[in-house]
C-alpha cells in the first residue's frame, strides 16, 4: 500500500481545497433572457360599467386576416438590409407574437373609442337588442424592427357589418418609429407607438 509522507498529504491537501471550489459553483448563474409585453393603452373605463358613466355603444369583432410568417417566433425580429432577418437570443415575447399584437390593437382601439368594445371574432353573436356589431379584419403586412434605428409596421384592414353582404374597401397604414439597437426594450416601446398609431387611424372610421 502507497503512503504519503506528512508534506505530500498537506500539499494534496491544498491542492485539492483549490481544484473543489472550480468544480462546484454554488450560486446559480442569473438568466439573462429577457420577456416583453406590448402596450396598447388602457380604456378610460371599464366596459359596460354604467355606474362610471359608460355604456357600450358598439361591439367590435376583431378578426385576424395575416401576420407575418417571420415574426411569429419567440424572439424579437430585426431585419438587416433587405434580405437578412435576425432574432434576438436573450430578448423574447412573453406570448404568441400575433396574440400579443391582437390583444394589445383591442385596448388601443377600446382607448381611442370609448364606448367601443372590442371582442375575438367569432365569440360573440350580436344579440337582439343589444348595441350594434361591426367586423374588422385587421391583415399585418410588417411588423419588425431595423438595424438602422426603426420599428417598421405597416397594415390593411377592412370593415364589415354583419347584414351587409358586401365588406368596405381595405384600407392601408404603414409607420416606423424610432428605437436604439442597442436596448430591445426601445424596441418594444417604439412597436406599442406603431400599435397604438394603427388603433387611432381605425377608429377615425368608426
Amino acid at each position: 500500500m502507497k503512503t504519503f509522507s506528512f508534506p505530500a498529504r498537506i500539499l494534496l491537501l491544498l491542492l485539492l481545497a483549490g481544484f473543489l471550489p472550480a468544480c462546484v459553483q454554488l450560486d446559480p448563474e442569473t438568466d439573462p433572457t429577457r420577456f416583453y409585453l406590448l402596450a396598447g393603452g388602457t380604456p378610460p373605463v371599464g366596459r359596460d360599467d354604467v355606474s362610471k358613466g359608460e355604456k357600450t355603444t358598439l361591439v367590435v369583432a376583431l378578426q385576424s386576416s395575416g401576420f407575418p410568417e417571420y415574426a411569429r417566433r419567440s424572439g424579437l425580429a430585426v431585419r438587416h438590409g433587405d434580405h437578412e432577418i435576425r432574432y434576438a437570443e436573450w430578448h423574447q415575447w412573453a406570448q404568441a407574437p400575433e396574440d400579443d399584437f391582437l390583444a394589445a390593437f383591442a385596448h388601443a382601439l377600446e382607448a381611442q373609442a370609448p364606448g367601443v368594445r372590442v371582442v375575438t371574432w367569432g365569440t360573440v353573436v350580436p344579440a337582439r337588442n343589444g348595441p350594434p356589431m361591426r367586423v374588422l379584419r385587421l391583415d399585418i403586412d410588417r411588423f419588425e424592427g431595423h438595424a438602422s434605428g426603426e420599428a417598421r409596421l405597416s397594415a390593411q384592414w377592412q370593415w364589415q357589418d354583419p347584414e351587409s353582404a358586401e365588406p368596405a374597401p381595405w384600407q392601408s397604414f404603414r409607420t416606423a418609429a424610432s428605437w436604439r439597437s442597442d436596448d430591445y426594450s426601445t424596441l418594444v416601446v417604439a412597436h406599442s407607438e406603431n400599435l397604438r398609431a394603427l388603433a387611432a387611424e381605425v377608429a377615425e372610421g368608426l
